[in-house]
Parts: structure tokens; C-alpha cells; sequence
């Protein structure tokens, strides 16, 4: 007879992970899922798209926990990939395995768009197309997702996004952040994460950036305790 299989839950994988130092993929803190889970929760978005899910530690337990209908997790890498479809044992998320550079631009809107991308790598360029016309966009291609990614929330959505420090430094000419606001894209909100969040794989500070499709005139500054 078969082993009996034991559940793993994210708490557990974000425990070992942790202990071990190392692994394929980083494990999101349970409490920042938990944060954008109750955080959501009056909104009550009816579709969710993660353009970088990896093992889908960012995007399951959301869905799970707020009965998102419809889910949507692009997963780069093969063995991330086989992870998340794994741990989705209640098959709530529609998973592609996929460069997500090659396939957002066939995807529709999303209530809500969530992303924990990787950090850094070589700048590229990019041409996108606005109301006025193509601008070009050069930075890295995890920034490029993310901007990509917030085009499809709705007129109402909104994109929640993991993001380390230096995505807030001077805005470079043709940046991500530079290029948001011709999309009629804005950030309206940062939280700051714990530091350590993602140790001991970095040390980086990083910070969750609301973005959405209203006119801000402030942006609210938070820490999460």
C-alpha cells in the first residue's frame, strides 16, 4: 500500500525553509499573505493574476483564504511550477507554465493583480503601447513584469506587489516607475516590511506597492509590525 501522504502547509515550508537556509524557490512570510488577505477581504475581488508565482507561496493562501473564482499563476520554471500545482490540492488556481513576458499580453483583466517578482538582473528594453502611443521602457525584466502585469487590473483593481528599496531610488529616464503614470497607473500606498523578512536569503529591505488606476495626490507611508 501507498504511504499515507502528509499535508504541508506554507507555515511549514516557510518554517524549513528558513531552518535550512536554502531552497528552490523563497517561501513568502505567512503574515504577508495573511496582511493582503485581510486587506482584500472588503474589496472582494473576483479574479487574481500572479505573473511570477514560482511555488505559488504569494498567490494560494490568498486565494484560499478569500474564494477568489477565478486564479491565474504564470510560473517561469518547471520544478516551481510542479510545486505550485503540488500544493494546490484543491486545484483553485489555473497554473501556466511560462515565460510571463510571453503570454501576459493574451490575458484579460483582474481585480487583483499580486507579484512577489525576483530582484534585479540586467536592464532591457521594452516598447509598450499607451493611449498617446509606444514609449519605451527600459529597466529590469522583473520591473517590466510588474508593470506589464498592473496593466490588467480593471478600472477598480489593483496591483499588490513585493518589491526591495531600490525600486524607489531615482527614477531613472524610461524607468518602470517612470513609465506608470502614462499608463494611468499609480502608486497610492507602501508598507514597509520587517526587516529579515526574507532571511536568511537577503537582507535586502523590502516593501509592498499598491498600485491602481485612481488619481492620488498623497501616497500612504505604513510599516507592517
Amino acid at each position: 500500500s501507498r504511504p499515507e501522504q502528509i499535508p504541508v502547509t506554507w507555515q511549514d515550508l516557510h518554517a524549513f525553509s528558513i531552518r535550512l537556509g536554502r531552497g528552490d524557490a523563497v517561501v513568502m512570510p505567512p503574515y504577508v499573505t495573511d496582511f493582503i488577505s485581510g486587506y482584500i477581504t472588503d474589496k472582494k475581488p473576483q479574479s487574481i493574476l500572479d505573473p511570477w508565482a514560482e511555488i505559488g507561496s504569494l498567490l494560494l493562501p490568498i486565494v484560499e483564504k478569500n474564494a477568489i473564482p477565478k486564479a491565474k499563476g504564470i510560473s517561469p520554471v518547471q520544478p516551481a511550477f510542479e510545486m505550485a500545482r503540488s500544493m494546490d490540492q484543491r486545484s483553485l488556481v489555473e497554473w501556466m507554465q511560462a515565460s510571463p513576458s510571453t503570454v501576459l499580453d493574451k490575458l484579460g483583466t483582474f481585480d487583483l493583480v499580486v507579484s512577489s517578482p525576483a530582484w534585479g538582473g540586467p536592464a532591457t528594453r521594452v516598447r509598450i503601447e499607451t493611449p498617446s502611443g509606444p514609449i519605451e521602457v527600459r529597466d529590469s525584466e522583473p520591473n517590466i513584469v510588474v508593470l506589464k502585469a498592473a496593466t490588467h487590473i480593471s478600472d477598480t483593481g489593483e496591483a499588490i506587489c513585493v518589491l526591495p528599496n531600490n525600486f524607489f531610488s531615482p527614477a531613472q529616464a524610461a524607468s518602470v516607475r517612470e513609465a506608470l503614470p502614462e499608463l494611468g497607473l499609480s502608486i497610492h500606498a507602501i508598507i514597509t516590511l520587517p526587516a529579515g523578512s526574507f532571511s536568511p536569503f537577503t537582507a535586502i529591505e523590502s516593501n509592498l506597492v499598491f498600485v491602481s488606476r485612481k488619481q492620488v495626490t498623497e501616497i500612504f507611508v505604513g510599516r507592517l509590525n
